[in-house]
C-alpha cells in the first residue's frame, strides 16, 4: 500500500513547471510517434518479463535524451529536476550533442512509460531533443 501512495504522489507532480504546455500539445507530440513508441515499449516490457522481471514492482527507469547544445541540455535538466526526476548531463558521442540521463523509480507498464515519455517531452519543448529511449532495471 505504501508503494501505491508514493506512485500516486509522483503522478500528481507538476510537469516541468507552471509554464509547461499540456502533454497533448502538438509541440510535445512532434518529438515522437506515439504508435511506434508504444510498440517498442511493449517489446521492452516483454523482454523484461522474459528476463524474470516482476513488472508489478517499482524499478529504476532511465531515459536518454540528446540535445544539440549544452545550454539546451542544462535548461532541460533543470526543468526535469523540478518535476522530480534525477538528471545527469554528459557530453554526447559528437561535439554537437549533449546527453541527459533522467531516471525515476516506477512500476513499468505501457501506460506509465507513455506518461513518463510525455512528461519528459513536455520539459523539452523548444529545446530540439532526440528522445533516444529508455531502459529499466530487472527487479525480481
Amino acid at each position: 500500500m505504501k508503494t501505491l501512495l508514493v506512485l500516486l504522489a509522483c503522478l500528481a507532480l507538476p510537469a516541468c513547471g507552471e509554464d509547461a504546455p499540456p502533454p497533448d500539445d502538438p509541440r510535445v507530440l512532434d518529438m515522437y510517434d506515439p504508435a511506434a513508441a508504444g510498440e517498442l515499449d511493449r517489446m521492452v516490457l516483454d523482454r523484461m518479463r522474459a528476463a524474470g522481471a516482476d513488472l508489478s514492482k517499482p524499478t529504476d527507469v532511465r531515459w536518454y535524451l540528446y540535445f544539440p547544445t549544452k545550454p539546451a541540455a542544462q535548461l532541460f535538466m533543470g526543468k526535469a529536476r523540478v518535476a522530480g526526476w534525477k538528471a545527469d548531463l554528459s557530453e554526447g558521442e559528437t561535439p554537437e550533442s549533449w546527453l541527459c540521463q533522467c531516471s525515476r523509480e516506477a512500476v513499468p507498464s505501457l501506460r506509465r512509460i507513455a506518461a513518463m515519455r510525455k512528461e519528459l517531452a513536455t520539459c523539452a519543448v523548444g529545446l530540439k531533443p532526440k528522445i533516444d529511449g529508455w531502459e529499466a532495471a530487472i527487479t525480481k
